[in-house]
């Protein structure tokens, strides 16, 4: 179970937030014509796999985007949009997990906090931090001696918001 939980974590947390990504980040500057733009951002994260490092984004509030998100570490990922992209750090304040040995199915919660930076092409010197929350499903077979140890259905889904500064 322990090995299922460090995969999840692995793939799903290391893949639901990020930072990063090269050493400092040049000052942005906003021509005349752009401003800066404050408000609340949400982010839904859904994935089906543990063997990947990637899964689907989705982005809505002060800017709305669909991209992926890629799973750099544990504590880092990059979401790449058409447009741009932008780091994403985050960490657990909380978890839980449960298996069933009746279902041979196992569910993880997990709550965080997470921080936007080193954005690029249109999320340049994007700004921002919120909380998140993981819920997570393992499924494996039955067997004659209980349940397999390999998962042969996996979905997680995280949901984070947060203020977050962008120019326009």
């Amino acid at each position: 179970m322990r090995i299922i939980r460090a995969a999840f974590i692995g793939t799903v947390c290391a893949a639901t937030m990020l930072t990063g990504m090269g050493a400092a980040t040049a000052a942005v500057h906003a021509p005349a014509s752009h401003r800066w733009i404050s408000g609340t951002e949400h982010f839904q994260i859904v994935g089906t796999t543990l063997t990947g490092t990637w899964s689907r984004v989705a982005v809505y509030g002060l800017f709305n985007a669909s991209g992926v998100d890629h799973s750099l570490t544990r504590h880092k990922d990059i979401f790449k949009f058409a447009r741009g992209s932008f780091l994403v750090t985050h960490k657990a304040t909380r978890s839980r997990q449960h298996f069933s040995k009746a279902t041979c199915s196992a569910t993880f919660f997990e709550r965080g906090v997470y921080r936007l930076s080193h954005g690029r092409g249109r999320y340049a010197g994007i700004r921002g931090r919120g909380h998140y929350v993981l819920h997570g499903l393992f499924v494996s077979r039955h067997t004659a001696h209980g349940c397999g140890h390999k998962p042969i259905a996996v979905q997680t889904i995280v949901r984070a918001h947060g203020p977050a500064t962008v120019l326009r």
